[in-house]
């Protein structure tokens, strides 16, 4: 117990928040006999992790929190340089740094001394330095089969050195310098471990590598076809590549969506807008997308067009599609607010099929007997005067109707009679397995198909009665796919 009945206390080393003190001494001198206290607070601090890489500095702190306290300091860093001495005095903080350059494993040593009796205590702390290891690599993200080369060093330790690399697929390698391979798609921690002669390890470097599978970009529309103005939201899908994206679109009418636009811009197309396919009302889209990787791909196209007023579309059959014995055609005109759609005419290979005045807007055209390509179009007039034909198209100064395909069986005239049981044989083309035989639009009672160029009707006294001698009949043949035959006419 020292004479001026003072002690000192070593609480032990606190570990704290961040913002303040972190690994902490506390010597504390506490009065007796009723004297009021008067304390001294000591505390180590680390300037960066007591587990650190070379060269790491180390903080000592401390003050004095009584004006009477004479107190003096010796901090020996234990890593063979001379200790750092001083005195604490009250409510001033004093601040020593020690920077260990050389990895190892050290324990540094606070002493506090009382002056006036020689009383100290001391606390120590064990401060582990890592040799610092850095890692680099030529790429660090691609396409899937990737190799990359990566290089590792370290220093501040005693060479030689043992590297050690995994490179998060399962691969390895002993080298500081290695290249590998990444063969699938996803994202890899290539790690580099390093350890010198002593045996000090180094602080691990993480290099982390994205594989990605090729992109793929195309563009959604909500509509490529319109009147003044056309308004279209568009959308791109994209597939592969390294997230996030970067947008790039060129609406074909003067006006851009620079990156990083989103994906889904909504634009106004006008009429008679200079457009960079060189014809008015015909724009030209175009999106390129690239990725966080620096991958860029375009995707294909899309032409909007701004129609004239009126507009009108043939919205059935679909074009290419096969008809066969009855089509119906039906349009969908449209014309500016105000005015009214007065008439549609329908063509088929340029000549009139029929008017329709009021909607539906929809005529059935009968093409039995029918095996051709047939070109369909529509004009539409409206109240102020005006008319468009369907086949106008304001990227084209061609005509572009809307073709199909017609197909039905052909009868060929010949139909032979047979007995034992009656029969009789109807030749020509197009005929299918399931083909049925009518007379005067009545079925035959069986029907038997031997090919495309032959079909049988069969059902002896029954069908023998559906033809009375002497009478002429219409004999008609109906595949399963709805096409039919024009009819021949029979005696028998």
């Amino acid at each position: 117990m020292p004479s001026d009945g003072a002690f000192f206390s070593a609480d032990g080393v606190h570990f704290s928040s961040a913002s303040s003190f972190r690994p902490g001494l506390r010597v504390r001198a506490v009065a007796e006999q009723g004297v009021p206290e008067a304390t001294s607070i000591l505390t180590f601090t680390a300037s960066s992790p007591v587990v650190a890489a070379s060269p790491m500095t180390f903080s000592f702190a401390a003050q004095g929190t009584n004006a009477t306290d004479a107190l003096t300091y010796t901090l020996d860093s234990g890593d063979g340089t001379a200790p750092d001495t001083g005195t604490l005095t009250a409510k001033t903080l004093t601040t020593v740094n020690h920077t260990y350059n050389k990895a190892g494993t050290y324990t540094a040593t606070l002493t506090v001394t009382d002056t006036v009796d020689n009383t100290t205590a001391t606390a120590s702390l064990t401060i582990t330095v890592l040799i610092p290891v850095t890692a680099t690599s030529d790429v660090n993200c691609g396409l899937a089969a990737l190799n990359v080369c990566f290089t590792g060093s370290a220093s501040n330790g005693t060479p030689p050195y043992t590297y050690a690399w995994t490179f998060g697929d399962g691969g390895t390698s002993s080298s500081a310098s290695a290249c590998h391979a990444y063969l699938k798609p996803g994202t890899y921690a290539a790690v580099l471990s390093v350890r010198d002669a002593t045996g000090a390890t180094g602080q691990s470097a993480v290099i982390t590598i994205s594989v990605s599978t090729p992109m793929t970009a195309s563009i959604q529309a909500s509509t490529l076809d319109g009147i003044n103005p056309t308004v279209v939201n568009f959308a791109a899908s994209v597939t592969g590549g390294l997230k996030p994206y970067s947008y790039a679109w060129d609406f074909g009418d003067g006006t851009t969506a620079p990156p990083p636009t989103v994906n889904n811009p909504q634009h106004a197309f006008n009429a008679g807008t200079s457009a960079s396919s060189g014809t008015p009302n015909c724009f030209t889209v175009t999106l390129s997308v690239t990725d966080n990787c620096q991958q860029t791909v375009t995707a294909s196209s899309v032409t909007v067009r701004v129609h004239p007023i009126p507009w009108v579309q043939i919205t059935s059959p679909a074009p290419g599609s096969v008809g066969h014995a009855s089509i119906t055609i039906a349009a969908n005109p449209v014309t500016t607010a105000g005015a009214t759609i007065t008439r549609v005419d329908f063509y088929v290979n340029g000549s009139l099929l029929g008017s329709v005045t009021a909607p539906p807007w929809a005529i059935v055209w009968d093409a039995s007997g029918l095996n051709e390509s047939a070109n369909i179009t529509a004009t539409a007039y409206d109240s102020l005067g005006n008319s468009a034909s369907s086949d106008a198209d304001p990227c084209s100064t061609t005509p572009v109707p809307l073709t199909i395909t017609v197909s039905n069986p052909a009868l060929n005239g010949q139909v032979q009679a047979k007995e034992g049981p009656f029969r009789l044989r109807i030749f020509g083309l197009g005929f299918m397995r399931g083909s049925t035989v009518y007379i005067n639009n009545v079925a035959v009672p069986y029907s038997v198909t031997k090919g495309t160029t032959l079909v049988v009707a069969k059902g002896g006294k029954a069908l023998k009665a559906m033809i009375p001698p002497g009478v002429p009949v219409i004999l008609t043949v109906k595949n399963p796919d709805g096409g039919e035959s024009l009819g021949v006419t029979f005696t028998r």
